[in-house]
Order: structure tokens, then sequence, then C-alpha cells
């Protein structure tokens, strides 16, 4: 009916969840940056993520017979993606709507979406563990661990060239701030300058910022681009941070939005607003990554 005030005309919590919480979803991501990201499935749950294969080549003579061997057998294996939701529920009481609708609304969508978001983070974070090399250190981390780590990664780049290949490190703050102290010290204050040595980065100082606010970029040193979070996994004795190859270690899948429902109490008038999100992630190529083990006192 025209000129009348209907349900769709008005802001629902419901709506202001959706949207708040799917704005939060990723902003303060790290580790959600740096993998292969593959389309989420429409008509199954499962997917297959092929591997590229490896074929060799033969230096073949004028007038010899080919040999064939494993440098001729295509061999194509893959990894599967099963995308499972995570789920945040939210109780608003019927005081709470009437005197605070849409401040409450507001807020509960966007810590919903953020607890959607370091949940994907805390999942990424744990397949550190599950990589097959690793450098272990019992004293605090230093560049030439770094650098260790992100040779392994390179020289096992699975017959990809090693130009081909990007080196990130993402690593708890104490490991950052222990590679980032060792031998640059102030010569004449003592003071520690980190990240201080024009020979460890190549970015400007404003740029570093600016990517820092975005997404955890520190600095970068010798061809590594570091990142650092408070999202690492540990076993409380040793941090587990990673130096990869963002392009080839890890693969995932996950919903750009939340989906959300809103559910009456009437028992205690009051509802219960829902965030559902679906997401999964695995390791791509096991030789593209190399766990950084440095101790977490």
């Amino acid at each position: 009916m025209p000129f009348t005030t209907e349900y769709q005309n008005s802001i629902n919590p419901l709506s202001i969840v959706v949207d708040v919480a799917s704005e939060n979803l990723v902003p303060r991501s790290v580790w959600l940056n740096h993998v292969r990201r593959v389309p989420m499935p429409t008509e199954t749950q499962t997917v297959e993520v092929p591997k590229d294969g490896e074929l060799g080549r033969l230096v073949l003579p004028e007038n010899v017979q080919y040999t064939y061997g494993s440098y001729s057998e295509f061999i194509q294996t893959s990894v599967l993606l099963n995308p499972i939701k995570s789920v945040v529920i939210s109780r608003l009481t019927k005081e709470a709507e009437k005197f605070g609708r849409l401040a409450l609304a507001s807020k509960i969508g966007m810590e919903q979406g953020k607890a959607l978001g370091v949940g994907m983070e805390e999942d990424i974070a744990t397949l550190a563990a599950s990589f097959s090399s690793s450098l272990v250190t019992a004293s605090p981390a230093t560049q030439l661990d770094l650098q260790a780590c992100a040779l392994n990664v390179q020289i096992s780049t699975n017959g990809h060239a090693v130009q081909d290949s990007s080196i990130v490190a993402v690593l708890h703050p104490k490991t950052a701030f222990e590679i980032g102290v060792e031998n640059v010290l102030d010569p004449t204050t003592g003071a520690l300058q980190v990240f201080a040595n024009p020979n460890s980065s190549s970015i400007s100082g404003l740029e570093a910022q600016n990517r820092e606010r975005l997404n955890g970029f520190v600095a970068e040193q010798y061809g590594v681009s570091i990142y650092r979070t408070n999202i690492v996994d540990d076993d409380t004795i040793s941090y587990r941070n990673l130096v990869f190859d963002p392009s080839r270690a890890l693969v995932g899948m996950w919903d750009d939005s939340v989906q959300a429902l809103e559910q009456l109490e009437i028992e205690f008038f009051r509802n219960r607003l829902a965030s559902c999100h679906f997401s999964d992630f695995e390791i791509y190529w096991d030789e593209a990554g190399c766990r950084l083990e440095a101790p977490v006192l």
C-alpha cells in the first residue's frame, strides 16, 4: 500500500549483523592474505584441488631412440578441501533491542565478524605444525635462521624456477623482534634500531607504515617479506612461525560474507542473533614452507 511504512522500509538487527559482520571478516587478517584461494563449491562439499604434474626433458642426439623414464611419466596429485561452518551466536534482550537497537546490533555484528575472521587465522596458523621442513632454535631467532628457512624453500621449489618464487615470513611479534634487533644497535647511543639497517629493508618508511596498518607487514630483509601477528601456533615451548612461498604453500576457500539467522526466545522475550561462515584450509605443497621454531620464553 502506498505511503505506508512497511517492514522492509526499516533497519532490522539481522540486516545490520550481516552487513557489519561481513565487513569485519578480513580487515585484520595476516595469514589469509597469503593463501592461494579457490572458489567455493556449489553442488558438492568436497573439492579436489589438483597440483601441477612434473615432466622432464631428455637430450636426444641424432638417430638415437627415446628412452622412457621417470621424467616422461606425468603424475598429478591433489589436495582435498571440505569447507565446514563456523558459528557465532549472541542473545539480545528486548530491553537492549528497544533502548539500544541500532548500536547494539552493529556492535554484535562487528564482534561476530571479528570472531569468525580470527577463527580462520587460527585454522591457517595451526597448519604450520604439519610442514615437514623445520628449523628449531633454542636461543632467540636470528636473521641467519630466517634466511636458512628461506633457502630451504627456494631449493625445494618442486620443479619451479627459483626466480618464480616469492618468500614471506609470518612471525610472532617476539620472534620478529629478535630477528629485527640482531646486529642493528646504534653504535653511538647503543639504542635498539629495529629494522633500521638500510641493507635489510628495501621498503620506504612511509610505505612500510602503511602496509603494516593494512596487513601486519613489518619489513623486507634480503628478499623475505616479514609479517607479524599474535596468531601463531605454539607448543608452549616454541612459536611455530612459518617461512613460505605464498603461491604454493597453502590453499583454501572461504565465504566473502556471513549468513545470519534471527530467532525469538519467547519465554525470555529476547532474540538470538547468529552468524554462520564456511571455510577450509590445507597445505598445498609441503616443500614450499619451512617452520621456524623459536622459543616462547
